[in-house]
């Protein structure tokens, strides 16, 4: 499993989530990579809390609109995890 670096406000917290579900035995690769998109949205929107918001969530929701309903799903999924 390769490890996945993350770089926002909430680096600490997902990276922690991520090892804490392999520990608990998941794979958690295809999620964790999800995770690390929302990830990498939080820096490009200088998003600076330590926890996430319904306002940020909704934010990102309109920003992957273009995807497929599938992609959609699974990428919001990570972050509801």
């Amino acid at each position: 499993m390769k490890d996945i670096k993350f770089y926002s406000s909430l680096a600490t917290a997902m990276g922690d989530f991520v090892t804490l579900k392999r520990m608990g035995g998941f794979d958690y690769t295809s999620k964790a990579r999800h995770l690390r998109l929302f990830d990498t949205f939080l820096c490009e929107h200088r998003y600076d809390q330590k926890l996430i918001t319904r306002n940020i969530v909704e934010v990102y929701s309109e920003h992957i609109t273009k995807l497929s309903q599938n992609s959609r799903l699974k990428m919001l999924s990570a972050v509801a995890s």
